[in-house]
């Protein structure tokens, strides 16, 4: 069972958690925020047609900031919608910035989510700040572990065509498969000598 870390307000937009004992490896800290009614409507936009009768695609469509049309996003930071407030948390010497991210049922649920990667692990006080203050945690989780970095490898997609060819090869014996054109041809010219000798 993955540890909950309860966050308690010390100060305006901070809160701090206290851990019963350090974790040393790389875990994924996973923050759920309580959301404001009407809080991600500025980070939205409405789709609608530029002009009846154009086909509905990307370039014929106008994102507006207000309706009517369907409703779109949190967009934050793409062509003009503002960006969402930088979430830190600090834990062990070490501060990580935190990266939203968004399943589609964030007013439904009213929960707002942040991931925060920390490499370092975890040790002991943990602190969360929040420049914008209507935001609060409800909940965090510590999910664990990391998922591990790609280690560096040779592709090997030649030596799979190199055995692909070889196997080709050995099975027409070096020659065009056995059913090309040049088999139909011959096939074709045997069966037009054959009906000619009967006629």
């Amino acid at each position: 069972m993955s540890p909950t870390l309860h966050f308690r307000p010390i100060a305006p937009g901070v809160f701090r958690a206290r851990l019963a004992r350090s974790v040393r490896r790389a875990v994924l800290v996973e923050v759920g925020l309580a959301l404001p009614r009407g809080y991600l409507a500025r980070y939205c936009r409405y789709a609608r047609r530029r002009a009846p009768g154009l086909t509905p695609t990307f370039l014929h469509t106008l994102y507006a900031e207000t309706p009517p049309g369907l409703k779109v996003g949190p967009w934050p930071g793409w062509r003009g919608i503002p960006a969402l407030p930088e979430l830190t948390l600090e834990t062990g010497g070490e501060r990580v910035t935190g990266r939203y991210y968004f399943l589609g049922d964030e007013e439904a649920a009213g929960e707002l989510r942040v991931m925060f990667p920390c490499e370092a692990g975890l040790a002991g006080d943990v602190t969360l700040r929040l420049p914008d203050r209507r935001l609060r945690p409800v909940r965090a989780q510590v999910q664990a572990p990391l998922p591990g970095r790609a280690s560096t490898s040779v592709p090997t997609l030649r030596s799979m065509a190199r055995r692909a060819t070889a196997w080709r090869r050995r099975r027409t014996w070096g020659r065009a498969p056995l059913l090309s054109w040049r088999a139909l041809l011959a096939r074709s010219d045997s069966a037009g000598r054959g009906a000619s000798r009967l006629a």
